[in-house]
Parts: C-alpha cells; structure tokens; sequence
C-alpha cells in the first residue's frame, strides 16, 4: 500500500478526472487513476460503485483504504 504523499502525486500528475455513481446516481466528480489493475482516489468508494474514466465505467469489485482513510483503492471490473 502506498503512503498518502505517494497517493497525493501520483493524483497530481496522473489523475483523471473521474464520476463515481453509487446505485445508479453520479455523488461525485474526482481525480482517480487506473494503474496495475487498481483504481486510486481520495473519494471514498464502495464495492459496486462504477466510476467513470474517459467514457468508460469500472465497476468496483473490493476496496482497501489507505492510512487514516486518506485515500481509497480498489480493484475493478470493466462494465459494459
């Protein structure tokens, strides 16, 4: 798991900007980034959430969070 300061610039310089929908409503646009098979954001997010990228949704499959609950990270599934 990374440290909040590693979160906090890899969001600064790879982060895209992202919608998280929750039960079919968008709560939330964020930076997120989709990295080695993991989506990390400082939202926090639930199994099941979808967040969108580009045009594309992934819908999250489980979720760690990071130090203090700083930051979130979650595997993912494609969803059509």
């Amino acid at each position: 798991m990374m440290t909040f300061e590693q979160v906090q610039n890899l969001l600064n310089n790879m982060g895209l900007i992202a919608t998280i929908a929750r039960n079919g409503k968008d709560i939330a646009t964020v930076k997120a980034v989709v990295i080695n098979g993991q989506i990390i954001t400082q939202y926090p997010i639930e199994i099941g959430d979808l967040i969108k990228i580009h045009n594309k949704s992934h819908k999250v499959l489980s979720v760690a969070a990071g130090a203090e609950d700083l930051f979130f990270q979650g595997t993912y599934n494609d969803y059509v």
